[in-house]
């Protein structure tokens, strides 16, 4: 996207906030917040940036967050709530999603082989196809984009810019009041606000034993006193990569990336609050260190079965995937230059903008949102046994020996456009101690991803040279022979109200009714070669016969659905210390379109929408004047006409084919536990325990496929309408993949002062994740593993210094793993993608603040 195109955007955002700003700014005073949850009485204005957040050490009822309506206590909140406050994110150097799921048990993330390739999950719900069962929220903003071709992915905040002030990580769906997103949670990203009255800012700096290294700074203060006030905030990071690629000799999985972060807030008057926020940043993140660990098991069909899928064995992967080493990281190099591929590029600008007026007992809100992100992904992919290997039989660390015939061969090069924009407006009262309080609101969401592929792929019918191949790639790629666009749009109205039945009893209803149409355009040439050996005696060259598939253009798609999502919950509050509440919601996901290379778009690519109902009843106390926290929640989610991949019959073009069908029906139930125990004022303990347990109630689908069928059983045998046979698989019983069961996590900090300027403190963190299922056939799993993390350091007014030691134990035990086919096969059997876990790591960060 070019500059001009971005800046008329961003001007037609600023026009929608300005006429907002006309309107509510001639209204009288903003709503005020209760003095429990204030710091000496500051107005809710400046949401939690003017609110005391907890420290460590800090009685659970006076942190206040904003995951419902407005600033409340979290001890109040009838929710699960994960938070991670201001000092911990500095100290636990919280730097991305995949570090707030380390310190979030119930939070998973799956890890693919680029940062743009990870999957999001809370309590199980993750994602085979369509978009992501979190929402990622940023000030209130929805984010969350969904990627093509890819289920459950999209843009990542850039954390090390949003300067948080807190991370609330919410379970549970949230749809009605949340917005399209929040099917199984989401995760709030709050940001700080700068101060009216005083300028304040910090610099910091970090690095570590694995080349990793950061800087960065930060000032806000006011412009006009108590009126307006201005931040910025300016980062460089890099990161060297901890292990090197067998091929190359480099290191890879680092990266390296800088931006800067711009915030406005103005309060001409007590009635009046306008928050705007704007950032831009680049980053490249190299190809993630993976290995790939073949199927180990050879399994014989039974005759029945081998007579309808034409196969008498298959390779599947069966058991717990094998730890790796650093001597197996083979990752395909860049055909251009023989060296590592470049991975992804990305280039993000981000607005948001939240502005509140008061009536006069009533409250109106406008949020407004607008994200850019353009990215360019290469990667190369050369599946055959690593280490390549020369004609003389030695290995070649430049990847230059042969090909053999049957191994697939592919480079891949993307250019993806994605836009964002979010216009929201609540109407809510603002009068907290009435018995009967309320929100109206609507929304309107609109995604655009436009996307250009290139992914030439060579199959070769004899040994060819990997040098050969790289000419061949050198002379095709950067055509970009398909091209792709999806629109989404969603408006939706929504009402939340909250009665108090009794001074102890309350009781609330919400609901959200959505329509979102989604319109969708691909213009598909797929370029396969084939690859012919030459003669060397005679000198004749290799010879690739290219082979142009899928019609271009296909027909468009188009979805466009209503539903409606309601949440109810009852609370009941008995004393300050002690919460009892009960909520039942229903989530749903919408319908979309299968946008496989090879799919049209017709009722076989359509696929309808997901449903959930999710009960919970929780409790949320303290005991001892604030010494000890403990809170639990239990909840069941009954989750039906779940989109995962199958095969259905294709009436257009008469034959079988792999596609997104409502064929999945689970249940999952499980506990969410937190005990804070704060036994001297120096010492708190905290530990969180999530348990999960999930089965199929209803997985049934057919397959002629032997490599499908490998992971049967097969119950039945059934017929399609061209007459081809094929097997019924049934996974009903079995559990959701990449969902373990027990996570658990222990925290203790323990600060003191050493003299009449500085504190001490140290921090032991202990985690663990039991074991989960690669797919939902339950035939390979990753292994449980343990992690230790340590940290001490000194603090004082001004200066924050803080040595860590991350895997303590140096253990090598992957954290990551996930399902991947082996092209070196017939039928491309699965095995398993292991991605290596960060070795030990000591590190220093060190800030100064003023």
């Amino acid at each position: 996207m070019n500059n001009f195109h971005r800046l008329a955007k961003l001007s037609t955002t600023l026009k929608v906030a300005a006429l907002a700003t006309t309107a509510l700014a001639t209204t009288p005073a903003f709503a005020q917040v209760s003095d429990a949850q204030t710091d000496e009485g500051a107005s809710a204005d400046q949401g939690a940036d003017r609110v005391q957040i907890a420290s460590a050490n800090t009685d659970n009822r006076q942190i206040v967050v904003t995951a419902r309506r407005g600033a409340e206590l979290l001890s109040d909140v009838p929710l699960v709530i994960n938070l991670l406050d201001e000092g911990q994110i500095e100290r636990l150097n919280i730097q991305s999603l995949d570090d707030v799921a380390r310190f979030t048990p119930g939070l998973q993330l799956t890890e693919g082989s680029r940062p743009s390739s990870t999957q999001i999950a809370i309590r199980g719900l993750n994602v085979d196809v369509g978009r992501s069962s979190v929402a990622l929220r940023i000030d209130g903003i929805d984010a969350t984009a969904e990627a093509i071709n890819a289920s459950g992915l999209g843009y990542f905040p850039n954390q090390r810019l949003l300067d948080l002030e807190r991370i609330e990580i919410v379970k549970g769906t949230q749809v009605a009041l949340y917005g399209r997103s929040a099917f199984g949670g989401a995760v709030n990203f709050v940001s700080r606000r700068p101060d009216l009255f005083e300028w304040n800012g910090s610099i910091n700096a970090g690095f570590n034993s694995e080349r990793e290294y950061e800087v960065g700074a930060r000032v806000n203060g006011p412009i006009s006193e108590g009126v307006a006030s201005f931040g910025l905030v300016a980062a460089y990071w890099y990161d060297g990569g901890s292990y090197r690629n067998q091929l190359s000799g480099d290191r890879i999985g680092g990266g390296d990336g800088q931006g800067v972060a711009a915030s406005l807030l103005f309060q001409p008057t007590d009635n009046l609050t306008a928050f705007f926020r704007t950032e831009y940043s680049e980053s490249t993140d190299e190809t993630r260190p993976g290995v790939f660990v073949p199927p180990n098991t050879t399994i014989t069909f039974p005759a029945d079965v081998a007579a309808v899928i034409n196969a008498t064995t298959a390779r599947i992967s069966v058991g717990e995937v094998p730890d790796v080493g650093t001597d197996q990281v083979f990752v395909a190099l860049d055909p251009f230059t023989g060296e590592d591929a470049r991975g992804i590029d990305t280039e993000t600008f981000t607005f948001t903008g939240d502005i509140q007026n008061d009536f006069g007992g009533v409250t109106l809100r406008s949020l407004t949102g607008y994200i850019s992100v353009d990215s360019d992904t290469f990667q190369s992919s050369i599946f055959q046994p690593q280490p390549f290997i020369n004609p003389d039989g030695t290995p070649n660390g430049a990847g230059t020996g042969a090909i053999s015939p049957g191994f697939v061969t592919q480079y891949i090069a993307l250019l993806t456009e994605t836009e964002i924009f979010s216009q929201e407006i609540q109407l809510f009262s603002s009068d907290e101690d009435a018995r009967f309080r309320w929100l109206v609101g609507g929304l309107y969401w609109e995604e655009t991803i436009r996307q250009r592929q290139d992914q030439p792929t060579v199959i070769p019918l004899g040994e060819i040279s990997t040098a050969d191949i790289r000419d061949f790639y050198r002379r095709e790629l950067f055509d970009y022979t398909r091209s792709f666009r999806r629109k989404t749009e969603h408006l939706s109205a929504f009402a939340w109200a909250e009665f108090d039945i009794t001074d102890e009893l309350s009781i609330s209803v919400e609901g959200r009714y959505s329509n979102e149409q989604q319109s969708y355009r691909t213009d598909n040439t797929v370029n396969i070669a084939l690859g012919f050996p030459g003669d060397p005696v005679a000198g004749t060259p290799p010879n690739f016969l290219q082979v142009s598939v899928i019609p271009n253009p296909q027909e468009p798609g188009f979805i466009d659905e209503n539903y409606f999502t309601p949440k109810a919950v009852i609370t009941y509050r008995p004393n300050d210390d002690l919460t009892l509440y009960a909520s039942v919601a229903r989530g749903i996901k919408p319908a979309g379109h299968s946008t496989g290379a090879a799919d049209t778009f017709n009722e076989f690519t359509r696929f309808e929408a997901e449903n959930l109902w999710s009960y919970e009843l929780g409790v949320k106390s303290n005991f001892a004047n604030g010494a000890v926290t403990a809170n639990g929640a239990f909840f069941y989610q009954d989750y039906t006409d779940q989109q995962v991949l199958s095969t259905v019959f294709d009436t257009d073009s008469n034959v079988p084919r792999g596609a997104t069908e409502n064929a999945g029906q689970s249940r999952l139930y499980g506990v969410d536990l937190e005990l804070i125990l704060r036994p001297t004022d120096e010492l708190t303990i905290s530990g969180s325990y999530t348990y999960i347990n999930t089965k199929f109630t209803e997985y049934e689908f057919f397959t002629s496929a032997a490599g499908t069928a490998s992971r049967g059983p097969c119950v039945r045998f059934d017929t399609l309408p061209n007459g081809q046979q094929g097997c019924i698989i049934s996974w009903t019983g079995n559990r959701v993949s990449q969902t373990p069961e027990h996570q658990f996590q222990i925290f203790a900090n323990y600060t003191a002062p050493i003299s009449d300027t500085f504190d001490f403190f140290i921090e032991p963190n202990v985690r663990y994740q039991s074991d989960r299922f690669l797919s939902n056939a339950n035939l390979a799993s990753a292994p449980a593993f343990w992690r230790v993390d340590l940290r001490a350091g000194v603090t004082s007014d001004n200066w924050s210094i803080t040595a860590y030691i991350e895997n303590l134990f140096d253990d090598d035990t992957p954290t990551s793993v996930f399902r991947g086919a082996d092209f070196s096969q017939p039928g491309f059997p699965p095995g398993a993608v292991v991605f290596l876990p960060d070795p030990l790591t000591a590190g220093v960060n060190i800030r100064y603040s003023f």
